[in-house]
């Protein structure tokens, strides 16, 4: 099912409270289920490499998915990061007039072939929100493509 059929789905029959989850199995694939986000932590917890994660399908706060691979564990790889949110909120500070700030979180460890650098990173923007994914996308692409 295509994201936007399980979008629509989801707006239709999911019940109060559930939100709109992406189970991802090997080679990337992804199939969708809305659920609450508490039965979403339990599955998350029950599973040794569990790749669950929510679809955001409204409003929301500027982040971003960064993600390489390398042949072996890179030094300073946290400091990609930093010029990356640094950089970011940079462009921000020419749109906004809140100070923001940013964290980041890591899963990279090493992979089939060599290494996977990834990292969430959220930018926070007090009293500032997107209007949805698509338009962090637009941001991006925008401003961090040559990342």
């Amino acid at each position: 099912m295509s994201l936007n059929d399980a979008l629509k789905r989801h707006e239709l029959h999911s019940r109060p409270g559930e939100l709109l989850f992406a189970r991802e199995s090997r080679g990337g694939r992804r199939s969708y289920v809305s659920m609450h986000p508490s039965d979403a932590w339990k599955e998350t917890k029950s599973q040794p490499s569990a790749h669950l994660y929510e679809v955001l399908t409204g409003k929301c706060s500027l982040y971003l998915d960064i993600e390489w691979k390398c042949k072996s564990k890179p030094n300073g790889e946290h400091l990609v990061i930093d010029q990356i949110a640094n950089y970011t909120i940079k462009v921000l500070s020419t749109m906004l007039t809140c100070k923001c700030t940013y964290t980041a979180v890591t899963s990279s460890g090493p992979v089939i072939g060599g290494y996977k650098c990834s990292w969430h990173v959220h930018i926070h923007t007090p009293g500032v929100c997107w209007q949805d994914a698509s338009a962090v996308g637009d941001f991006v692409s925008d401003h961090l493509s040559h990342f």
